[in-house]
């Protein structure tokens, strides 16, 4: 028979023993503390200043990092334009004419080196240019021998050559699809005459030229110009006419062609007119000029046929 009194009593002493609470954490505690290396305060501060180095380099990096990501953004989209300058009196191409390009500012454009971005006409008046796609583009043109040229860029560009002192030029350009046609005319004290499509000349009694039809065009985007003296006595008149309302009353209207004159003087320009959207019939009377003085009249009205404009 076993004797069972010896490991009674030990189970009695163990169990009799009191711990106490937490004592597993307590234990584990204090062994991490002896266990961790003595910090020194010289050693702290050191650590501290390291990490506050890191991360100032960190914020210039990220900064460096945002600069080369702006840097190096794709640059504005770009397109190949072209265009050809004529001249409005003969339609013959202008060679070596200097073009440059303005923003709706009214801002040079410039190149990728700050330069103003500038162009030359070939021997054929032709250009290109790669321009900012979605850029509202003005055009300027300089030629030797004619007026400087500044309006809305458009694929065929006309200049004006230069002109003695007393003498006006007007170009009637348009812009949708109608036939449009210039008159003149001059009234002195004993009669009037005319000019138009089928009457190119106005002459003195001495047979110089006073006034002539340069060019005649029946389509949109082509220049009809007519120049004429402003030294004589009389009045000039100069009306726009819409040849296509006569031949059928279903074409465009007048005030829907975007009709414009553009009247220039000597070596300079003196006015563009544009026709109000609004305007009814069938002439448009842009201006007078008596004995040198310029009136814009501005007003419209209906004929029943194109020799009726007066």
């Amino acid at each position: 028979m076993t004797d069972n009194r010896f490991s009674d009593a030990y189970k009695k002493s163990v169990n009799s023993v009191q711990l106490p609470e937490n004592f597993k954490d307590h234990i584990l505690s204090n062994l991490s503390l002896e266990d961790a290396p003595k910090k020194k305060p010289g050693l702290v501060l050191l650590q501290r200043a390291a990490l506050s180095a890191a991360a100032a380099v960190a914020i210039v990096a990220c900064a460096l990092l945002l600069f080369s990501v702006l840097r190096s953004s794709p640059p504005a989209v770009t397109k190949d334009m072209h265009f050809r300058i004529s001249s409005a009196t003969n339609l013959a191409q202008v060679g070596g004419a200097k073009v440059s390009f303005l923003n709706s500012e009214g801002e040079y454009l410039k190149d990728e080196n700050g330069n103003t971005l500038t162009a030359y006409t070939d021997e054929k008046g032709r250009v290109t240019a790669k321009l900012p796609q979605e850029e509202a583009l003005q055009i300027e043109v300089t030629a030797e021998g004619f007026i400087p040229f500044v309006g809305n860029a458009s694929e065929n560009i006309y200049v004006c050559p230069k002109m003695t002192e007393d003498t006006y030029r007007a170009v009637l350009t348009w812009t949708e699809d109608c036939d449009l046609d210039a008159f003149l005319t001059l009234t002195t004290e004993d009669k009037t005459e005319k000019l138009h499509y089928f009457k190119s000349d106005i002459l003195n009694a001495q047979g110089e030229v006073l006034a002539a039809l340069d060019t005649d065009s029946s389509a949109p985007h082509s220049p009809e110009t007519v120049t004429f003296r402003g030294d004589c006595q009389g009045v000039w008149r100069l009306s726009v006419g819409s040849y296509s309302s006569l031949k059928d009353e279903n074409s465009l209207p007048l005030a829907q062609s975007g009709a414009t004159l553009t009247l220039y003087k000597g070596s300079s320009l003196v006015g563009e007119y544009s026709i109000d959207a609004l305007s009814k019939g069938n002439v448009w009377r842009v201006l007078e000029i008596e004995n040198g003085e310029l009136r814009v009249t501005d007003t419209t009205y209906s004929v029943s046929a194109m020799t009726d404009i007066n």
